[in-house]
């Protein structure tokens, strides 16, 4: 990949890999039919099964807690040329190091737009989907790249998401009334704690 970066000439560069394709003949010129500013664009993506499909979302906005629990489908992303020129993927990490870039992009500031196309198809037969010693390894480095203020704001968060109460409070939201509107409450101000935290004292250190 970094080979490729040095050779490029465009304004965004796409990573197709072995056994992966466009999701149809016009993805591209749906994707650019507007004029696009973001550092990194992204789409949904179809994940190829031996027996099915099945089609994948990255939320948006990108949040620095969603881009810490999930990465984004590398196929399904159009990133600035001038981002991956100045400094490419780490290649120390054969599995990650894609997803290591983004948190990195995040906490430097760059921009995510989120285009409203199915992008690629995806096959879930590559090492990236595979369950194995490296993969973990690497994402023990990935998880913790933001500063160690960051990471245990991010950790309380995801046991705040996993936690039994929090399931339930989706659930009575999914049923709608007066229960659901109470617990909308209580969340809204849950995330507005949360959301204090000032991610800016705690620059992302090369």
């Amino acid at each position: 990949m970094n080979k490729g970066i040095a050779l490029a000439k465009g304004e965004y560069l796409n990573f197709m890999n072995s056994g992966d394709t466009f999701y149809e003949a016009e993805t591209l010129q749906k994707v650019f039919a507007e004029r696009r500013v973001a550092d990194v664009l992204y789409g949904d993506w179809m994940q190829v099964y031996e027996d099915h499909t099945c089609l994948q979302h990255f939320p948006s906005p990108v949040e620095m807690y969603g881009l810490w629990c999930k990465n984004i489908c590398h196929q399904a992303m159009f990133i600035k040329c001038c981002l991956l020129s100045t400094k490419g993927y780490d290649e120390s990490l054969k599995i990650y190091a894609d997803w290591k870039r983004w948190i990195e992009l995040a906490l430097n500031g760059a921009s995510f737009e989120y285009v409203n196309h199915t992008v690629c198809w995806y096959d879930m037969d590559g090492i990236s989907s595979a369950t194995s010693d490296s993969r973990s390894r690497e994402w023990e480095v990935v998880r913790h790249i933001p500063s160690e203020p960051i990471v245990k704001s991010l950790e309380h968060l995801n046991s705040y998401a996993a936690s039994r109460h929090t399931v339930r409070a989706r659930l009575l939201l999914e049923k709608g009334g007066i229960a659901a509107s109470l617990t909308k409450i209580c969340l809204a101000c849950l995330d507005r704690l949360f959301t204090r935290i000032d991610f800016s004292k705690y620059p992302y250190c090369d």
